[in-house]
């Protein structure tokens, strides 16, 4: 009788064990979100409330089942805190694909460390690993985060990756009438209203397969920005109504720390001595400030935003962007030139900036130094970046301009294609059995240059390494290589060696050879009849290449392509045979546009890039005249 009540109790245990979660069971998710899903964010409700400048709070709970390996990095999950922010609560559950619970996360599986690495910096993050191997598994995950200012506030954003679907989403933000919260939504529904609460929903919401040349998502899915009026920091109190009144905080918080000692003034001014020309001041000044300085990023409490004095830099010797281009500006100041710090969103993707919506996406600080006929940027954190050039970190997007009078959005410098320029002339010489040997020099200049700016000081073995990982032919050998640079030219030079084998195909009588050496289109994308977003190209730029062949004794051309001309909205092919007795010189010329094109557009541009791929890998003919 007792072991017959003990199996009764085992298998109600195990009943009970079994309805733990039935709810968020994997069987559940309708078919729909599940097509291009790997991820379904089964629920996902943020709540954020104001108390007062001092004291905030964000819940977040979230339910995602993973589907498959590609959503691994899902079950990753992590929460910052620092001076500002304290977390009350971070709670993990992990589900199989019934909704029975497998495991319940226990503080000593949870990792604290600092994400910054070697920086001075008092951000943390407790992250936890909910990753299983056994598909599909969903993770429960709960959190708290008190904060004690009002600044950071959340943006919702429930779809911020493609191939996620999402089944419910909801945020919740209260605020009392003394503290207001700032919102704009995109994509997304009015909110209801009760009370100064605002709550937003969102429901079935179809993953995103991401096609070739994505646009970023915050362009067609929900997002809701936050941004508080009046803020309370670190015992700074600031507006963000407008971008003059947070440019007006950034600049009185940092007021006064633009000064050098009278002994560092004295060596700037003889720094320049002899210099008529402000712009050649400048330069001087910049290229004093990257010999003498390093970047270590700062971000202790207030920190985060106000700078080291310029006089403690001077000491030190190293500083963050805010430190150091705060040295560059008040060296500058010391010799009467006016420049202002200017805070930008730096990165490939940056946050968008929009006039009528104040709100804080910056991450770094660069220098604008503007004069009658043109504006320098300066990037003070690089060693290694020529004067007046921005690279892609931080070209071609809105900034806020620090001044005395507040904040200004500007632009930063765009570009082009005409200056993205890579130019690239080889010479070769094969033999009648296709062996060869090719010199070959590259011009890389605007963002192309940005692309080989770290590559500059490079040993001769890494750079080899970079050869053979870049350059798509088989059975090559890189006898030398090495760079030309001359500081403050956004321009580079590679001179590059190499032996050929097999490279001209012999067959009886002939030789086949591709005569597009070092530059092939080798793919394109596959055409779509159901396009669902727009096309987006990020990059614009224009390659040129020339190859000069020559021929082994006794060969001439049975064959060469035709020249050929290809026109699109996205760009602009050429390609160029001239042959004589002596040789072959191949052109070869490729312009390519940036922007952001109507969806209906992506199979032109399909058609652009296949044409450009069957003229890249055309073949020329040459025959024994013995």
């Amino acid at each position: 009788m007792r072991r017959y009540f003990i199996t009764i109790f085992f298998l109600l245990s195990q009943l009970l064990y079994a309805q733990d979660y039935p709810e968020w069971s994997a069987l559940k998710i309708s078919e729909d979100l599940k097509d291009h899903a790997d991820v379904v964010v089964r629920k996902y409700d943020l709540k954020y409330e104001v108390v007062n400048e001092h004291k905030a709070t964000k819940s977040i709970e979230v339910v995602k089942t993973i589907l498959n390996s590609n959503g691994h990095d899902e079950a990753f999950f992590g929460v910052f805190y620092d001076d500002f922010r304290k977390i009350k609560k971070f709670d993990a559950l992990i589900l199989d694909s019934k909704g029975n619970k497998i495991d319940k996360i226990k503080n000593s599986e949870i990792i604290d460390y600092n994400p910054s690495g070697n920086s001075i910096d008092d951000q943390r993050v407790k992250i936890v690993d909910l990753s299983r191997t056994t598909y599909p598994y969903t993770i429960v995950v709960e959190y708290v985060v008190e904060f004690n200012t009002n600044f950071y506030s959340p943006d919702f954003s429930p779809q911020d990756e493609d191939r996620v679907s999402v089944e419910n989403a909801s945020f919740t933000l209260s605020f009392p009438e003394t503290n207001p919260v700032r919102f704009k939504g995109l994509n997304i529904s009015e909110p209801s209203y009760n009370e100064n609460v605002y709550v937003w929903k969102v429901s079935n919401l179809k993953a995103i397969d991401r096609e070739s040349y994505f646009p970023d998502l915050v362009n067609f899915t929900p997002v809701v920005l936050t941004s508080p009026n009046n803020f309370s920091i670190g015992g700074s109190k600031g507006s963000l109504e407008s971008w003059k009144d947070f440019g007006t905080w950034y600049y009185e918080l940092n007021k006064g720390r633009d000064v050098l000692d009278e002994r560092d003034k004295m060596e700037v001014n003889n720094l320049i001595n002899g210099i008529n020309d402000n712009r050649e001041k400048v330069k001087a000044v910049y290229h004093y400030m990257q010999e003498k300085t390093r970047y270590v990023s700062v971000q202790l409490g207030i920190g985060g935003f106000q700078s080291m004095p310029a006089t403690k830099v001077e000491e030190v010797g190293w500083g963050d962007c805010k430190a150091l281009t705060n040295y560059t500006h008040s060296m500058l100041k010391a010799i009467g030139i006016t420049s202002y710090p200017s805070l930008v969103c730096a990165g490939s993707r940056p946050a968008k900036i929009f006039e009528d919506f104040p709100y804080d996406p910056f991450n770094h600080v660069i220098l604008c130094v503007p004069f009658e006929q043109d504006t320098v940027w300066l990037e003070c954190t690089s060693r290694e970046m020529p004067f007046d050039f921005l690279g892609d970190f931080t070209d071609d997007r809105k900034v806020l301009l620090v001044t005395p009078e507040g904040g200004k959005l500007v632009k930063t410098p765009t570009y082009d294609y005409e200056d993205n320029l890579q130019n690239q002339y080889s010479e070769v010489w094969f033999d009648k059995s296709g062996q060869g040997t090719a010199k070959i020099t590259t011009e890389y200049s605007g963002l192309q240059f940005d692309n080989v700016l770290w590559d500059l000081d490079e040993s001769t073995d890494k750079l080899k390494k970079l050869v053979y990982s870049e350059i798509d032919i088989p059975n090559f050998t890189v006898e030398k290589v090495g760079f030309e640079h001359t500081k403050d030219k956004t321009m580079a030079t590679r001179y590059l060696e190499i032996t050929l084998r097999d490279y001209a195909t012999k067959s009886g009588t002939r030789i086949f050879l591709k005569p597009n050496l070092l530059n092939r289109r080798d793919s394109y994308p596959k055409p779509s009849e159901n396009r669902e977003v727009d096309v987006y190209v990020n990059f614009a730029y224009t390659d040129i290449d020339t190859v000069n062949y020559h021929l082994p004794e006794g060969f001439y051309f049975e064959h060469l392509p035709k020249n050929i001309q290809i026109e699109s909205r996205f760009g602009k092919y050429e390609a160029t045979f001239q042959a004589d007795e002596n040789g072959l010189i191949y052109t070869r010329k490729l312009e390519r546009y940036k922007g952001t094109f109507p969806k209906e557009t992506y199979n032109e541009l399909v058609d652009f890039l296949r044409k450009i791929k069957k003229a890249d890998n055309s073949k020329a003919v040459l025959i024994s005249s013995t």
